[in-house]
């Protein structure tokens, strides 16, 4: 009843958006209702996170915070509607050959966007943690975070046991809570909210398709905003390459907070240019708020303060009329970036404090600073003869001196690429050590364009002249400086792991759809080409575009990532015992999921061995405990019986992990974990029995970065030198072990095992006699090692198959 309720409030809401604009004079074609929609969207979204805050979050509540807008929504728009009774233009629906393919573009790109989500719910990185923050907050109406069980566990277990996961920080250990039980969730809470309503509308189905809907309307708002520069086929094609573009297609099937931001700018930016030429100033300083939002959202949202500031500066010199409005839209979004930084340093303390010692929120507050205080002198004294002298002094030397200056833009910026493609790699090359996130952002302008055609980037010069130069549209610059700060500093440092496709996560927030905007503007604008010859030009390059943005997504593009991970997920724990039990792993990637959205407390241990020394005061203490690990081996634990109980085999297709060059293939994320229960041993002395222990390569959490994984799901290597096989990063109690590889060809492979994550070398590199199988014996002195790998690595042309190791416990 509560879906039913709010759904039909949200219907209601933006039906009377959808008049109260038309009485207003707007448009009845497809703006209409877009900007209905997202207005809706941001609404809904700080009344979502106002609940949050209050601790009283529901669809209730959000549905009673409706009707109050809707009451008041309903009195004005019929009030206005009453006062404009003598408009009364009918409503026609357009049957042109540009709508039809405007709408069969927004169909293909919902199918694509709604029907393929990658379900990726592992708390190891940053979409299982934002997925567990909106799971939460669905289920307990709020930021409150606790577990009373840690306090109890924590006094029996010691330091055996952590007190957090990836992503969720332990209150107590930071100083900020005196409740070992205390809990925070990384990151602002804008999307979270927003992942709260998909949860509880469509459970985890809804919360993995909550982008989708964010990515539909940004291509509607490129295609807005390019139908005002170049009419509509010129909009249809920008949005066309917008929507296909593999970065945002990825993006939008996954969650991660980027989306939502991107939706934001977009809609902020169009609004300002709708606003822009309203004869009132303070209208900016909505469309101001409404920039400002992104500040509750994402931390380097305050790199638009400098942009707008920019803006303002550029109006005070060169528009002088629109300059007050530009101080109410910088001082309108300054306004919510302050509130956005209190917020986070008081509901998101933890994730603040990290950013500001790692210092990039202190350098993005003291530039935001700089920024409010700039705008704020030059507001006082732009009247000052001096002042207003000066200004007029640029003004008539770039108006004398336009042609000169445009020659020697376009100079600056070929120049500029030049550097940042050619010669900027050649000094990682001269100076480099290593394969590092430097590597990532001395190449990180050939990299940004494997996710956008060169074409683009390179039409975008002309893009830039026609909005600055030969036609200036001083509407669309708040959007065109403020992608263009965000395109520099990405490039300058991306600041993210160099693996693809996340490495895009830092230029779908506006660096891609700045460069496809202002290429597609370029594009439909470049004047060195005429009549037929103009339409072939535009012609080819859009499909040259659009066959690079097929080339690159196809291997995902109708594929379903990680298919069956919800399901699997929740089949497991539901064959999980309840009551007292407590499950621990070492799998970070597998225990916050667990624990906190399926239910099953599930906690990650430092050291297995050292836990099961302790796991007899769990059993007096009433508790029962299970281990979930890969392994039956459970090191020397006489006092201790072990039973299986369950498996959990996971396997889905996701994109080859790659650095050093773009994903190409297809590989397997797999896991295969059995649960244990741990009861005390009323049998005598634990006694030692050798163990074989078989893994299955598409099974087993093992990985490939050169090859593939065949039907069989043996791993067979390519024409790609490097690692064939890693993984399964597991951990194993002291002891002597075997680990036998069998497959084809192995002699022309090397062999290796190590632990911590590469840092530890159990062997070394070891080549093998035999074709069908190498054996690699290793011991383990330590009490316990963890993030074991086996490691296969192959030349080129290898032709190497590997399709099953064998792990054996020789000496206890």
């Amino acid at each position: 009843m509560s879906q039913i309720f709010f759904s039909i409030l949200s219907l209601v809401f933006i039906y009377f958006a959808h008049l109260f604009l038309l009485v207003k004079g707007r448009s009845r074609d497809l703006e209409n209702w877009v900007l209905s929609l997202s207005s809706y969207l941001a609404l809904i979204g700080i009344i979502a996170l106002i609940t949050i805050v209050l601790n009283i979050y529901s669809l209730d509540s959000l549905s009673f915070g409706l009707l109050a807008i809707n009451l008041v929504s309903g009195y004005f728009v019929f009030r206005s509607k009453r006062d404009r009774s003598n408009n009364r233009s009918s409503y026609r629906i357009s049957l042109s050959y540009e709508s039809c393919l405007l709408f069969l573009l927004l169909g293909f790109t919902a199918y694509l966007y709604f029907f393929f989500p990658t379900e990726f719910l592992l708390g190891g990185r940053d979409p299982g943690v934002y997925a567990i923050s909106g799971v939460q907050i669905a289920k307990n109406g709020g930021l409150h975070l606790y577990d009373p069980n840690l306090e109890k566990l924590r006094s029996i277990l010691g330091d055996s046991i952590l007190l957090g996961y990836p992503g969720i920080y332990s209150n107590a250990e930071l100083g900020l809570s005196k409740e070992i039980g205390s809990l925070a969730i990384q990151f602002y809470h804008l999307f979270p909210s927003y992942l709260a309503i998909g949860y509880d509308l469509g459970g985890l189905d809804g919360l993995l398709r909550v982008n989708s809907l964010f990515g539909i309307l940004s291509v509607c708002l490129v295609y807005l905003l390019a139908r005002n520069v170049l009419g509509r086929m010129g909009g249809i094609a920008c949005a066309a390459v917008f929507a296909l573009n593999p970065a945002e297609i990825w993006s939008v099937r996954i969650p991660l907070s980027e989306s939502v931001s991107q939706f934001l700018l977009l809609f902020s930016f169009y609004t300002i240019h709708k606003t822009l030429y309203q004869k009132k100033d303070s209208l900016l300083f909505l469309p101001g708020v409404l920039l400002g939002l992104n500040s509750f959202n994402r931390v380097d949202s305050l790199l638009l303060i400098p942009a707008l500031a920019f803006f303002s500066f550029y109006t005070f010199l060169f528009a002088n009329k629109h300059f007050k409005k530009s101080v109410f839209l910088f001082f309108g979004a300054s306004f919510v970036f302050c509130l956005g930084i209190v917020y986070g340093y008081i509901f998101s303390k933890p994730y603040f404090l990290d950013l500001w010692r790692e210092g990039s929120l202190r350098t993005l507050s003291v530039i935001g600073a700089i920024s409010i205080g700039f705008v704020f002198l030059i507001s006082i004294l732009r009247n000052i003869s001096f002042v207003a002298g000066f200004s007029f002094k640029v003004k008539e030397f770039v108006k004398e001196r336009k042609a000169f200056l445009r020659v020697f833009f376009f100079l600056f910026f070929f120049l500029l690429f030049g550097y940042a493609y050619f010669l900027r790699p050649m000094h990682f090359a001269i100076f480099g050590q290593g394969r590092t996130s430097s590597e990532l952002a001395l190449n990180s302008l050939p990299i940004f364009l494997w996710y956008v055609p060169i074409s683009f980037l390179i039409m975008a010069a002309f893009g830039y002249d026609r909005l600055l130069f030969s036609h200036p549209r001083i509407g669309h610059l708040p959007w065109v400086f403020s992608g263009t700060l965000l395109l520099l500093g990405y490039l300058y440092n991306p600041s993210i792991s160099p693996d693809h496709l996340w490495v895009s996560r830092r230029w779908v927030l506006f660096s891609i759809p700045v460069v496809l905007l202002l290429g597609g503007i370029g594009l439909f604008s470049f004047s060195l080409w005429r009549g037929r010859w103009r339409q072939i030009g535009i012609g080819v390059l859009l499909l040259v575009s659009l066959g690079h943005s097929w080339m690159r997504s196809r291997i995902f593009l109708f594929t379903h990532m990680l298919d069956g991970f919800h399901t699997e997920f929740q089949k497991f724990s539901e064959t999980l015992p309840t009551g007292n039990s407590v499950f621990f792993t070492t799998d970070e990637n597998l225990a916050s999921i667990f624990s906190f959205v399926y239910g099953r407390r599930t906690y990650l241990l430092s050291n297995t061995q050292v836990f099961l020394g302790r796991a007899e005061g769990l059993l007096d203490a009433g508790f029962q405990p299970y281990l979930i690990q890969s392994t039956a081996y459970f090191g020397q634990h006489p006092n201790l019986s072990f039973q299986k109980i369950t498996d959990l085999k996971l396997r889905g297709s996701y994109p080859i992990p790659t650095k050093e060059r773009y994903p190409d293939a297809l590989t397997f994320i797999s896991f295969h974990q059995s649960v244990f229960r741990i009861q005390k041993n009323t049998e005598g002395k634990q006694s030692f029995a050798p163990t074989s222990y078989e893994w299955k390569m598409g099974e087993s959490g093992f990985k490939t970065y050169t090859g593939y994984f065949g039907k069989d799901l043996e791993i067979y290597s390519t024409r790609k030198e490097g690692p064939l096989v890693y993984g399964p990063f597991i951990s194993l109690p002291k002891g002597k072990y075997e680990i036998v590889f069998h497959g084809n060809d192995l002699d022309r492979a090397q062999f290796q095992i190590s632990a911590d994550s590469g840092k530890t070398e159990l062997t070394l590199l070891e080549r093998s006699d035999a074709k069908e199988s190498k054996s690699l014996v290793f011991k383990i002195s330590e009490n316990e090692m963890r993030n074991l790998e086996f490691k296969v690595l192959v030349p080129g042309r290898s032709n190497v198959v590997v399709t099953k190791l064998i792990l054996r416990k020789i000496e206890p």
